[in-house]
């Protein structure tokens, strides 16, 4: 982890439906997991609000799944497609450090781009 990236202090993360503590090893091994799905990753901000001691930042991900990715329901291999992500992610500050972390994305349209989850819509 960068040495400017705040560290954490009691904190907890909410990935998809998944909470865990947000320590340093937990994030590297997030980070790793999605590297390994993923090795062309790139990750634009493409914007950022801050209130108080919380900031909100939105990130748009892009991708091509050429590696297998690791998830709550097993290992999804590589399907050779790109993918475009939006994230929401929020942080909470205390003296300068990251305390809580929430990441939200669209898990069924990651899914569909992956070719993996049905595109018809229900109604």
């Amino acid at each position: 982890m960068p040495s400017d990236i705040p560290r954490p202090i009691d904190p907890v993360a909410v990935v998809a439906a998944e909470e865990q503590m947000l320590t340093p090893r937990n994030e590297k091994r997030m980070l790793k997991v999605w590297h390994t799905a993923f090795p062309d990753a790139k990750a634009d901000v493409t914007n950022r609000l801050t209130e108080c001691d919380q900031v909100l930042t939105e990130v748009t991900f892009h991708g091509t799944h050429t590696g297998p990715l690791a998830g709550a329901m097993g290992i999804t291999p590589p399907t050779g497609k790109r993918v475009d992500l939006s994230m929401a992610i929020v942080n909470w500050f205390r003296n300068g450090k990251i305390q809580r972390e929430r990441a939200y994305f669209d898990l069924a349209g990651l899914m569909q781009q992956l070719g993996i989850a049905s595109t018809r819509s229900w109604r």
